[in-house]
């Protein structure tokens, strides 16, 4: 039993150490005009956006947001408290999954001054209305960020 259980750990170990191997072996992608990559976003979502989604930070992201908001609303009770946390979790699978997925895609895009312009300014203000958007149409209650009062809200209601 223990000698079966050894060989299937190293098969186990060689199949990461192969995986591993194969990913340190990627070659970097190639340099992109900042353009021509936006408009491969906009033109095949699918195809651009979709194999580099981000999984891990979209699932993170609903978590970490949605505890958030469920703290900040509780003072309109546990209902609209957890309104607002399923409301905001949603919206974040959406919001970092795409935001990693484009910032995958834009990685190598030059220039790069442009590239970071956009990635680390424009991406996060677009997401910010949007958020707001979704929570006005969601009738969420606190909305914190209307008043923008995110963090002070958020700490306020844990004491």
């Amino acid at each position: 039993m223990s000698a079966q259980i050894a060989r299937i750990s190293m098969r186990a170990l060689r199949i990461a150490e192969l995986a591993m191997f194969d990913m340190r072996q990627e070659d970097p992608p190639p340099s992109d005009d900042l353009y021509s990559a936006l408009r491969d976003i906009v033109l095949r979502p699918v195809k651009t956006l979709v194999p580099p989604w981000s999984w891990k930070a979209a699932a993170l992201s609903a978590l970490l947001r949605g505890i958030t908001f469920f703290i900040g609303n509780l003072r309109s009770g546990h209902q609209h408290a957890l309104q607002a946390m399923m409301v905001e979790a949603v919206f974040a699978i959406f919001a970092a999954g795409l935001i990693g997925a484009v910032s995958q895609r834009l990685r190598a895009s030059q220039p790069v001054w442009k590239t970071a312009a956009i990635v680390c300014l424009g991406l996060p203000a677009l997401m910010v209305v949007a958020q707001l958007g979704v929570h006005r149409a969601a009738h969420t209650p606190m909305c914190a960020l209307e008043r923008g009062q995110t963090f002070e809200t958020f700490w306020r209601n844990i004491k």
